[in-house]
């Protein structure tokens, strides 16, 4: 379950988009910044609304390794015991 957890809150995507398309955007120090951009967000306003293909590519393949770090810590030190 923690696996599964920590997939679905690395990859939250459609939650965000459905409920506020990126927003509220909060001003600090006159820039404004995403509230709500996780980091499937990311990816997918790097992809489809900025065009950088590339990037977007190597943000999906960052954002895997890190999903796949995690899991095998999570299997290291909550797996199951013999």
């Amino acid at each position: 379950m923690v696996v599964i957890g920590t997939i679905g809150a690395l990859n939250a995507f459609v939650e965000v988009y459905a409920m506020t398309s990126g927003g509220p955007s909060v001003d600090v120090g006159g820039r404004a910044l995403g509230a709500t951009w996780v980091t499937g967000y990311y990816v997918f306003d790097a992809f489809y609304n900025q065009w950088r293909l590339g990037y977007a590519s190597a943000m999906s393949y960052v954002l895997l390794a890190l999903t796949m770090v995690v899991t095998l810590v999570n299997r290291r030190f909550l797996g199951e015991k013999d």
